[in-house]
C-alpha cells in the first residue's frame, strides 16, 4: 500500500477559502482525473493535510485536490480561536505551501493476484459530503463522482445530485475581493474619467 500520513494539523488557506473562514479551504482548480473532470469549486472544511509517500509497484496515486501556495498547517493542539487566524507566530517553513487534501489510489494490491484491482480515495475530511456542505458549490458532485469512480461506473451518464436549496452564487475570498475591486473601485473611476473627458472636450 502507498505510504499515507495525516499530520496532526489542519490546513489554513488565507488565499482560497469559503467566505471569511480560512479553515474552510476552497479548491477552484483540479488536475486531470475522471473524478474531477466535471467538478467546479469545492470546499473542504477543517481539512487535515495528507502526506503521500512512494507507492509500491503496480499502484498509482493521483492527488485530486490541493490548497493554494499561501496555505499552511496549523497544529491541532492550538486553540480554536487560533485556528481561525494566522496566530501570533508564523508557521515553520516546512508547514507552508501546497497541501494535498484528497488522493486517489488504484492498482494491484501488493502480494495479491494480478487480476485483482482495487480503488481507494483518501480525503483529509469527510465534512464536504455531509448534509451541511453537500448542496454547497460542487461538494455534492464531488462526493457522487468519487462513489462512481470507486464503483468503476464512469461510463454511465453523469447526473447532478438533487439539491433542495435555492441556487446561490458562492465565491471564495479572493473572488469576492476581485469583484469588489471591479465594481466598487474600477467601475466608478472609469465612469468619472469618462465624465471628465466629455467635460474637457466641451469646454
Amino acid at each position: 500500500m502507498p505510504d499515507f500520513e495525516q499530520p496532526s494539523a489542519v490546513v489554513i488557506d488565507p488565499l482560497n477559502h469559503f467566505r471569511t473562514d480560512p479553515d474552510k479551504v476552497a479548491v477552484p482548480y483540479y488536475p486531470p482525473h475522471p473524478i474531477t473532470e466535471r467538478i467546479a469549486l469545492t470546499v473542504f472544511p477543517q481539512v487535515r493535510p495528507i502526506r503521500v509517500g512512494s507507492p509500491p509497484a503496480g499502484v498509482t496515486t493521483r492527488i485530486l485536490a490541493t490548497s493554494s501556495q499561501d496555505s499552511f498547517r496549523r497544529p491541532l493542539s492550538s486553540g480554536a480561536a487560533e485556528l481561525l487566524g494566522p496566530g501570533p507566530s508564523a508557521p515553520n517553513a516546512e508547514d507552508r505551501g501546497v497541501q494535498p487534501l484528497a488522493v486517489a489510489v488504484e492498482g494491484v494490491w501488493p502480494g495479491g493476484a494480478s487480476d485483482k484491482h482495487f480503488r481507494m480515495v483518501v480525503a483529509g475530511t469527510s465534512k464536504f459530503a455531509t448534509n451541511e456542505y453537500f448542496p454547497r458549490v460542487s461538494d455534492g458532485e464531488l462526493a457522487v463522482a468519487i462513489l462512481r469512480w470507486l464503483a468503476d461506473d464512469e461510463a454511465m451518464p453523469t447526473i447532478k445530485p438533487q439539491s433542495y436549496t435555492l441556487p446561490e452564487v458562492e465565491l471564495t475570498s479572493r473572488q469576492m475581493r476581485d469583484v469588489f475591486i471591479a465594481l466598487e473601485v474600477l467601475l466608478p473611476l472609469s465612469t468619472m474619467l469618462c465624465g471628465v473627458l466629455v467635460w474637457w472636450r466641451r469646454r
